[in-house]
C-alpha cells in the first residue's frame, strides 16, 4: 500500500482555505456553486488519496 500524499493537517487546511473562500452575495450564488463543486471534488480526491479520510468531517468544515 502507498502512502497518502497528504496529512491531517493538508485536509484542514485546505477545507479552511475553501470555507473561507465563500462570499454569500446575492449576485454570487454561481460562483458558490462552483465553489461546492470545488469542495466535493475535494473530498473525492482526498478519500482516494487517504481511506482514514473522514469525508462528512471535511464537508462540515469546508462548507458554511
Amino acid at each position: 500500500m502507498t502512502r497518502p500524499l497528504f496529512e491531517r493537517r493538508h485536509y484542514e487546511a485546505i477545507a479552511r482555505i475553501l470555507h473561507d473562500g465563500l462570499v454569500f452575495k446575492p449576485d454570487r450564488w454561481e460562483v458558490s456553486a462552483h465553489i461546492e463543486f470545488l469542495v466535493e471534488n475535494f473530498a473525492e480526491m482526498f478519500a482516494t488519496d487517504n481511506p482514514n479520510f473522514k469525508r462528512e468531517l471535511f464537508l462540515k468544515a469546508a462548507k458554511p
